[in-house]
């Protein structure tokens, strides 16, 4: 070979524009579909790009899968003489493997067991029978089937007294009181009113720690009582 003809390879092998420069090298020309040059770097950016997005997504499953389930409750209470009480109640369970519905279903189980506990609370503190208990969930629907009303047990020792006091003030309070949170702005109020959010304990609720129980709900009581001692007009 001559030695322009070396000088020529040479330069060819120096060029990455020519097929030399590739070949000495072990490779080829870089081609759109190929494995190399810049159709390889342009895969690996896609690549790059789809597994970053990857990541993202289930960054935001995981976040979503994990929020807590927040329900906002409100207690109803109406004494047999009139005496009228209101609690909103938050409360916030940790879905298990992103199972909302267990979630849910642990507040509402909650929610019947603090208003339980106030409502006994409550008559000790009224001093007489309550004319109705229960408790509105976070749509507004009474969760009847966890309440009171009277005159449910009514056989007492002090039936007459409990059946004047129905009469003259009990029953028109209830009216009342369903009255006003059947105005679906007054339900958001209450709903919306200031409170911290209570952890619903599963083992509280299955176990029925009647100390911690009365704990939550005296603190419930002191905060977040919204009318008390007021008898309905």
């Amino acid at each position: 070979m001559s030695a322009k003809s070396d000088r020529d390879n040479r330069s060819n092998q120096l060029n990455p524009n020519n097929d030399a420069y590739y070949s000495s090298r072990g490779s080829e020309w870089p081609g759109e579909d190929d494995d190399i040059g810049v159709g390889r770097r342009v895969r690996d950016i896609g690549d790059e790009l789809s597994r970053s997005f990857a990541r993202e997504e289930h960054r935001r499953y995981l976040q979503e899968r994990d929020r807590p389930e927040v329900g906002t409750y409100v207690g109803i209470f109406v004494g047999l003489d009139g005496t009228t009480a209101l609690v909103p109640i938050k409360l916030s369970a940790n879905p298990f493997m992103g199972h909302r519905d267990g979630a849910r279903a642990r507040n509402e189980d909650f929610a019947e067991l603090v208003v339980g506990e106030i409502g006994r609370q409550l008559i000790l503190r009224w001093g007489c029978p309550l004319a109705l208990r229960t408790v509105l969930d976070s749509d507004g629907n009474d969760m009847f089937w966890s309440g009171y009303q009277y005159p449910t047990g009514c056989d007492s020792a002090n039936r007459v007294q409990n059946e004047r006091l129905w009469s003259e003030h009990g029953e028109k309070a209830i009216a009342n009181a369903r009255a006003l949170l059947s105005c679906s702005a007054e339900l958001r109020k209450l709903q919306n009113s200031n409170g911290q959010f209570i952890e619903a304990n599963p083992d509280l609720a299955r176990l029925w720690n009647h100390d911690k129980l009365k704990k939550i709900a005296e603190r419930l009581f002191a905060d977040h009582l919204l009318i008390a001692d007021k008898e309905a007009d």
